[in-house]
């Protein structure tokens, strides 16, 4: 997932926030849901790092700082 968040910050980076957006709910989010469910993260670091990664996505698309 590391790896398609650095694709989408090099290639979105100059973008408006509504194609981030378009593109943070048609690429990420649908690769973060089924890491969720299938990675099923039974421990709460695995749980952990799947939230981080979903944060780091989220204020890059929404611009905001956590």
């Amino acid at each position: 997932m590391n790896k398609v968040f650095g694709l989408l910050r090099l290639n979105l980076s100059l973008c408006d926030q509504h194609i981030k957006e378009a593109e943070y709910t048609g690429l990420a989010s649908p690769m973060l849901e089924y890491a969720s469910i299938i990675w099923d993260p039974y421990t709460a670091n695995l749980s952990n790092e799947i939230e981080k990664v979903h944060r780091k996505v989220f204020c890059f698309v929404t611009f905001a700082l956590i």
